[in-house]
């Protein structure tokens, strides 16, 4: 029953998006924000029939965004409709949920990185992604195989990259593509251990320096618990009508079963 009503809040909440949108007649990147919001909250619910629902509907409106009015570049315009796509095509695929996650994540961030010019969500991983390169550096340090760890540490990074892009000084994050880069190249395992730590810990710096802007603006420590907490009031506010909407059905049953008696 609860599975029911979830799914069947699911689907009022995805008809009235676009009412509510068409109702007021105009599109602005705040708009288009919360939809990207709920995107992800659908997503890692694994809702992704109606995930996809609403990245499609995201994509329609996006169209109709004024991008001089709403500020943004060529290049971010590029962006954006890249990572949408992606996202889009995961979540029409056959990947793994945690593939398709990944991707409406990206897709999450990005969209906030444009529209938010303070505490942006993708600093909030800051924690997580350091904390994987320390694990890089840690093993490879010591000489042994570092696989595992760094692939963890390019696919947290790679979530954050397009925001990243857009949010942070050309010049940081290509310092940062030259240090991955080095440090993905077959040589790099050949290196003495004092050639390797220099190369890490110079690049480890270049990494804690993205997150500058982050820091400046006392981005939220958990990215998952930001998202969480502002789907709950969505998901709140909806299942309370639809508790409401059950509750009179039950009633009048009853009344219905007394009245037959």
């Amino acid at each position: 029953m609860k599975k029911l009503m979830s799914v069947g809040l699911i689907a009022i909440f995805l008809t009235f998006i676009p009412y509510r949108a068409e109702a007021e007649g105009s599109v602005n990147w705040t708009s288009l924000n919360a939809i990207s919001h709920d995107v992800f909250h659908l997503a890692k619910e694994h809702h992704f029939a109606e995930s996809l629902q609403l990245i499609s509907y995201y994509g329609r409106q996006f169209k109709k965004l004024d991008m001089k009015e709403a500020g943004i570049s060529y290049d971010e315009l590029r962006a954006i409709a890249a990572v949408h796509q992606n996202a889009e095509e995961a979540l029409q695929s056959k990947k793994e949920p945690e593939e398709k996650i990944k991707a409406v994540t990206q897709f999450r961030l990005l969209s906030d990185a444009l529209h938010s010019k303070n505490e942006p969500l993708w600093g909030s991983m800051e924690e997580e992604i350091m904390t994987a390169f320390a694990e890089t550096k840690k093993v490879a340090e010591k000489g042994k195989p570092y696989q595992e760890e760094w692939k963890k540490f390019l696919s947290l990074y790679e979530m954050i990259y397009p925001s990243v892009s857009v949010d942070v000084s050309s010049d940081k994050v290509k310092k940062v593509d030259s240090d991955i880069a080095i440090i993905a190249d077959r040589q790099f395992a050949g290196l003495s251990e004092n050639a390797k730590t220099k190369l890490l810990d110079a690049a480890q710096t270049d990494i804690q320096k993205l997150f500058e802007k982050a820091k400046d603006d006392e981005a939220d420590p958990s990215l998952i618990w930001v998202m969480i907490s502002t789907g709950s009031i969505i998901l709140l506010s909806l299942s309370y009508a639809g508790f409401k909407k059950y509750k009179g059905e039950q009633q009048q049953k009853q009344q219905k079963k007394q009245t037959e008696k």
